[in-house]
């Protein structure tokens, strides 16, 4: 049985990377782009341990990664039965496996607005003051007929001790961030196993670039290259991004201001959800900084190299001699 959950994680580590392929095609990578891309997230060293353990985390990317396929996939066609199926069968998935797909259902929330706002061509001051009165009533509604429901049992009153707890948290967390990163990069266990911390300091500054990239492609809208995918996908991208990054760390602030101890804390397999999300963005980013094809595409490919050197790395340096030697 073991084995036998040990072959599934690893199956749908198959189907995630499949999904990142057929997403990245969709989104306006060419085929090689996708390709490439593809690899670099299919030997991002966490997210192939992630898919070859015994552990749910694998579940909760692939729910991730089905939705974001099909939220592209309807940004690109507009939405039909085919795309509205297979984010609704991610959400349920997300919603049986963990907290953290709580996301989903507003993201698909905020696309269904986003659909409606261009079907029937309404203008912005209509759409917001619809959005908020549409999001009250809902909410006031789920909270009426299920006042024990999640956000109801997970939200604290946001009093003057509650705001004093955010200051507490921060302080005690600022320290943390630097163990986030490793751990989301390379952090592969209990027995010292973990990566070199100068590498996860290379990788901020290809992180850095990416957002300076990111940046400029909305400062400089008539300096888009051709190649690099339309607007629209780059908002829903980084607004699925940030989801996650704020559910888990408002999750986290939530449990130390219940119980005043960091025991949720934030590993880095938990942002593997939306792993397509960030790498995309960063090569996006890079491709508005290269603004030729050529050289972006000798960009990637060196990303991809790297990242399958780093995967050899994590497992010949770290993870064999520490648990098989």
């Amino acid at each position: 049985r073991f084995f036998m959950v040990r072959l599934f994680s690893a199956f749908l580590g198959m189907l995630i990377v499949l999904l990142i392929y057929l997403t990245a095609t969709k989104i306006g990578f060419d085929k090689k782009i996708s390709l490439l891309f593809s690899s670099i997230i299919a030997f991002q060293p966490m997210f192939s341990q992630t898919a070859a353990i015994v552990n749910y985390d694998i579940m909760l990317v692939f729910a991730f990664s089905l939705f974001i396929f099909g939220s592209i996939w309807a940004l690109k066609n507009g939405l039909n039965w085919k795309n509205l199926l297979v984010m609704l069968f991610s959400i349920f998935l997300g919603i049986y496996t963990k907290a953290p797909a709580i996301v989903l259902p507003i993201a698909f929330y905020c696309l269904i607005a986003y659909f409606i706002k261009n079907r029937y061509k309404i203008n912005n001051k209509k759409f917001v003051v619809g959005f908020i009165a549409t999001t009250l009533f809902v909410t006031s509604a789920i909270n009426f007929l299920y006042p024990n429901n999640y956000f109801t049992s997970t939200i604290p009153n946001i009093n003057s001790s509650g705001l004093a707890s955010i200051n507490k948290y921060i302080s005690v967390t600022i320290d943390r961030w630097d163990w986030s990163e490793l751990s989301y990069w390379g952090n592969f266990g209990w027995l010292d196993a973990e990566i070199s911390s100068w590498i996860v300091n290379l990788t901020h500054w290809i992180e850095i670039a990416g957002i300076l990239g990111i940046i400029s492609y909305f400062i400089f809208p008539k300096k888009i290259p051709e190649f690099l995918p339309k607007k629209k996908y780059i908002l829903f991208l980084i607004g699925i991004f940030l989801g996650l990054q704020f559910a888990i760390r408002f999750a986290d602030w939530n449990h130390f201001s219940n119980t005043g101890k960091i025991e949720i804390g934030t590993p880095g397999r938990y942002f593997l959800p939306v792993i397509f999300a960030q790498f995309s963005l960063i090569i996006i980013g890079l491709g508005m900084l290269a603004r030729k094809y050529s050289l972006w595409k000798n960009i990637i490919k060196v990303l991809a190299l790297s990242m399958i050197i780093l995967w050899i790395y994590s497992v010949l340096i770290v993870i064999i001699p520490r648990y098989y030697l």
